[in-house]
């Protein structure tokens, strides 16, 4: 009953998703070097997951871009030690609508905010981060290559779920786009 029941939520989620009209927004391709506001958005599966990641985040600050983190985690409620981190927010199970619609003012904040990027290093189909990719005000989006992924503009294919990897390609193919377009 639970499975039919879970089924049953994203069938309906995935067709609620395709009903709302996107906000009108310029994709397009931009060489990595001109890039300045870079939003990660993920769910964070472990420790080592969520180091490499971090790793990543502060690279890229030093490196002069603007960095927005929007992490979930999936509890139930959320403990203090989530709290008051700089371009840093949270969210979990408690803030998602039971089609698994995020409803958190902190997340719509996310959503709105324009950018040049979104990379969604998220290995397997869920619903609440595709709902937070497709309706995000960036201009390209970078995620892992999957059948199901129609909202990415660049999918990295991998052998394995390497979150190293991931980041490591998400660079270099950016690194390749014509600067001068």
């Amino acid at each position: 009953m639970r499975k039919l029941l879970h089924i049953i939520k994203i069938k309906v989620g995935n067709y609620s998703l395709k009903k709302i009209s996107k906000p009108q927004i310029e994709h397009s391709f931009i060489n990595w070097d001109n890039i300045t506001r870079i939003k990660l958005l993920f769910t964070r599966t472990s420790d080592f997951f969520a180091d490499e990641l971090s790793s990543f985040a502060r690279e890229l600050v030093k490196q002069g871009k603007i960095v927005d983190v929007l992490i979930h985690i999936d509890r139930k409620k959320l403990d203090d030690s989530y709290k008051n981190r700089k371009n840093v927010e949270y969210y979990c199970r408690k803030d998602l609508t039971w089609l698994g619609k995020p409803k958190l003012e902190t997340v719509e904040n996310f959503i709105i905010t324009k950018s040049d990027l979104l990379i969604v290093p998220v290995f397997e189909e869920i619903l609440h981060i595709k709902w937070i990719s497709v309706m995000c005000n960036t201009k390209m989006i970078v995620a892992p290559f999957s059948e199901k992924n129609q909202w990415a503009n660049i999918l990295i294919k991998l052998g394995d779920n390497s979150i190293e990897q991931f980041l490591e390609q998400t660079v270099h193919y950016l690194k390749m786009i014509n600067k001068n377009r």
